[in-house]
């Protein structure tokens, strides 16, 4: 991989374009690279016409009808960003407006994308004279219409021009995952082969490879050999958090937060994390910090919704998730959270409708596709979940939690050769706790397979973690099966030490004592003959 170098003046000239063009997101990327690499750098902004500088004040002060009203008659590539940021942000706050106030029901929440699609198409058709003259940000903020207006394979084409004139352009790499999640791996490929040769394309191919599961992430972030600046740390985070290192992912995170203690972009990641820990306190901690730096932004509200939904208050998640799509739509995971706390409320037709908008914003979000299958499962319609579990293997092929699903539902309907074919991949992947290998020893023991039963038993007895659960009812019931069956197995083997091992450990569980002295008279008798 070739060494890219990070160089000061670069980064200074980007952030003023930036900046000019009351692009906020990208200009803060920058400087968050500049404050640490080159602390005491001097740059001014060249000053503005007092038309372009009055139309800046109007943006920052969210009065966009303003600024179109004053630019609608300029044509200087500065102004015309301006003026076409303002219609995406007006119509998008007036989609948001269209939502009545006291709405909670899914179906109240969510604009139509048929509704939303054709208000973005009017700002579409009204730039388009205009493109063949754009400048790479401008460029940008016409693939960014296209996107939302649903015109995804057009959106690529410009924003890779665009990228390859401005590659410190965050947003447009944001806004290239977003469109490339949307097509198939030979599509992905190519727009790869065009993207310019600079550090911002390693760091984006990083950032889409850690999103899409894919193994060489870790391996591509480890060459770069990038400065420890913030946006830089919570890239590795994520890179441990989608390869489900977590471990390693909360020391990332902690170290962005003794660092930058009140950046908040990442958190609602780390968030995630915490939630799949079932570490009620530590959410509890993240969410108080986040209430006292910014009630209402997007990643507080992912992180208070995820605290209420590990404490059981699920309709008070589905409020947090809501609330954090209407502040920012682009938050569209949101979606997938918003489906899971429907499934705990038993809802199963709400779950489908923000499963279904999830699945719209990312169709290569495994999670939606897993959420469609479970609310079709609490339907009592397999062969429905079954599709939509195989959809979601298609994209997450490692997942043993999608195999294990999907082996259920075939076990469901008595198919047993394809059920065990399931349990065989999770075990394969990730299964700690020995469900996978468990469900798999019990498919063996129901279809008279009684060596492998006895061999995928046996690993599960031996996992340790599951032994120790007492205080997980389940476990400790399929723990019992299995060492019954073993030791009922090994005696008819004839393997006595075998049998008086699971035998003895009959007799140290109460509810298995009786049978336990039974087995145990059965291997002494054996002894003595």
């Amino acid at each position: 991989m070739k060494n890219y170098e990070i160089k000061a003046e670069e980064f200074a000239n980007a952030y003023i374009e930036l900046e000019s063009r009351c692009m906020t997101q990208s200009s803060s990327w920058v400087l968050e690279f500049l404050i640490e690499l080159a602390p005491e750098i001097n740059f001014s902004i060249p000053p503005d016409n007092i038309k372009v500088s009055f139309a800046k004040t109007l943006f920052r002060n969210g009065e966009f009808k303003r600024v179109q009203f004053l630019l609608q008659n300029e044509t200087d590539q500065k102004s015309q960003t301006i003026y076409f940021l303002s219609k995406l942000l007006d119509t998008q706050r007036q989609l948001q407006q269209s939502i009545p106030d006291d709405s909670t029901f899914i179906g109240d929440l969510a604009v139509s994308t048929k509704n939303m699609f054709e208000a973005y198409d009017l700002i579409v058709n009204e730039a388009r004279p205009y493109v063949s003259n754009f400048d790479a940000l401008n460029l940008y903020i016409f693939a960014l219409m296209l996107t939302k207006s649903g015109k995804f394979e057009e959106a690529l084409k410009y924003l890779i021009q665009s990228l390859n004139q401005f590659p410190l352009n965050h947003s447009g790499w944001k806004l290239l995952i977003n469109i490339l999640i949307r097509f198939d791996n030979n599509v992905i490929g190519n727009a790869l082969s065009q993207l310019p040769a600079h550090i911002t394309s390693e760091i984006f191919k990083i950032e889409l490879k850690s999103q899409l599961q894919m193994e060489d992430a870790s391996a591509l972030f480890a060459k770069l050999n990038l400065p420890r600046v913030a946006p830089v740390i919570a890239l590795e985070a994520s890179i441990h958090y989608y390869g489900r290192n977590f471990e390693q992912s909360a020391l990332l995170f902690a170290e962005l937060r003794n660092k930058y203690p009140l950046r908040l972009e990442s958190l609602e990641l780390f968030s995630h994390l915490l939630f799949v820990k079932e570490d009620l306190a530590a959410l509890s901690e993240l969410a108080q910090k986040l209430v006292q730096i910014d009630k209402f932004r997007p990643e507080t509200l992912t992180v208070l919704g995820n605290f209420f939904a590990l404490s059981g208050r699920h309709e008070d998640a589905i409020e947090q998730f809501a609330m954090c799509l209407r502040f920012d739509s682009d938050f569209s995971f949101a979606w997938t959270l918003i489906g899971h706390e429907y499934i705990e409320l038993q809802n199963s037709s709400a779950a489908t409708a923000a499963y279904i908008k999830a699945f719209e914003s990312n169709p290569r979000d495994f999670r939606a596709l897993y959420g469609l299958g479970r609310a079709f499962e609490l339907s009592r319609m397999p062969f429905h979940a079954i599709l939509f579990y195989r959809k979601a293997l298609t994209v997450n092929p490692s997942d043993s939690r999608l195999w294990m699903a999907l082996g259920e539902c075939y076990e469901e309907l008595l198919q047993y050769e394809n059920a065990i074919k399931c349990y065989q991949r999770a075990v394969c992947n990730t299964d700690s706790e020995g469900t996978a290998i468990y469900k798999l020893g019990k498919l063996y023991k129901e279809t008279n397979e009684d060596d492998k039963a006895a061999f995928c038993f046996e690993t599960f007895v031996g996992k340790k973690n599951v032994i120790d659960a007492r205080e997980d009812s389940e476990r400790v019931d399929n723990e019992r099966e299995a060492v019954s069956f073993l030791a009922n197995y090994y005696l008819a083997k004839k393997k006595i030490d075998k049998a008086n091992i699971y035998a003895n450990m009959m007799l140290q569980d109460p509810s298995m004592a009786q049978d336990g002295k039974t087995l145990m008279k059965d291997i002494n008798a054996l002894n003595k003959a």
